[in-house]
């Protein structure tokens, strides 16, 4: 898979941000940087080096979450806060959905 969707699907920013790092040589991999947006490489293991920061490759997200009361199992809430600003703003990017019927008061995973 090339470089540059595998950080657009890990949440890094849109194709252009991705780019962007990549050139702005902000991507490692095994002590080389990696300036090429198109370079191949295999997902299987793969870990990056983003901005410093470990990251390993993982091509699915699930997460569970402890839902505290006041806050909606909605994208779009209408009268208390949404789930979705408890998390990363890299979660949200992958597109992350809530599953789940509980309301504002509720509490529990």
């Amino acid at each position: 898979m090339r470089l540059a969707q595998i950080l657009f699907k890990q949440g890094f920013g849109s194709r252009r941000q991705v780019s962007q790092l990549i050139h702005a040589g902000q991507v490692q991999h095994a002590d080389s940087v990696l300036s090429d947006p198109d370079t191949e490489l295999e997902t299987t293991g793969l870990v990056l080096h983003v901005q410093g920061q470990a990251w390993p490759f993982h091509a699915q997200l699930l997460l569970a979450l402890h839902k505290p009361a006041g806050y909606e199992c909605s994208q779009e809430p209408q009268h208390h806060p949404s789930v979705m600003s408890l998390l990363p703003a890299h979660f949200i990017a992958r597109g992350l959905q809530p599953v789940g019927r509980l309301d504002q008061d509720t509490t529990g995973l």
